[in-house]
């Protein structure tokens, strides 16, 4: 019976020594540190494509006439295409002021991250006045006529190109564009011109 006994203690012996020499030992440094610490949020990158984008910068009106500059005004709604709603105001030629209010479909290309081609087609509304009257004043009135205005409408062709820069989180781009307008609706003249436009875009 001891002998059993002892034969039992020893084998217990035996185990437990094997199980000490094949033990890991607890790293003492704690656990492997990781690339990134979880709780730590990453900066958002600036973000660009806003929904509603406002627009204004210089614009040069050029037809067989000449050219004369003038400003340009944009609201762009849509990211990657969408609609655009536009006014400008130069002085040409034989018109005191040249009022174009307009709107057009328009597409862009994501060929880039930080330039766009722009592609656009629509109509405006034209308001011409002249800057001498059509004809002479009555007789014994000192004061000349109101200068004429014409009013007709044109179709629309665009094409620019986009530069996206950083501006904290806020949708910001500098814009080159060229718009050709074609007189169609209740025109006398029918020759075309062309407007030039460098705009800051802001999106909110």
């Amino acid at each position: 019976m001891l002998v059993k006994v002892a034969s039992f203690a020893s084998c217990l012996l035996c185990v437990a020594a094997a199980r000490a020499q094949f033990a890991v030992e607890p790293s003492s440094t704690g656990p492997e540190p990781t690339d990134q610490t979880p709780w730590i949020a990453t900066a958002p990158a600036p973000s660009h494509d806003r929904l509603v984008r406002a627009r204004i910068g210089p614009a040069l009106r050029v037809d067989r006439e000449g050219a004369t500059g003038g400003l340009a005004t944009a609201l762009d709604f849509g990211r990657f295409s969408g609609v655009r709603v536009t006014g400008a105001w130069t002085a040409l030629g034989a018109s005191a002021m040249h009022s174009q209010y307009g709107g057009d479909l328009w597409l862009t290309l994501d060929l880039h991250p930080d330039l766009r081609p722009v592609f656009g087609a629509g109509a405006a509304y034209v308001r011409a006045e002249r800057s001498a009257p059509d004809s002479e004043s009555p007789a014994g009135d000192d004061e000349p006529s109101a200068p004429a205005a014409t009013k007709f409408g044109v179709a629309t062709a665009r094409v620019g190109l986009e530069y996206l820069f950083p501006l904290a989180t806020a949708d910001a781009r500098l814009g080159l564009e060229a718009l050709g307008a074609l007189p169609a609706i209740e025109a006398d003249d029918r020759a075309p011109w062309l407007t030039l436009s460098a705009t800051l875009a802001l999106g909110f």
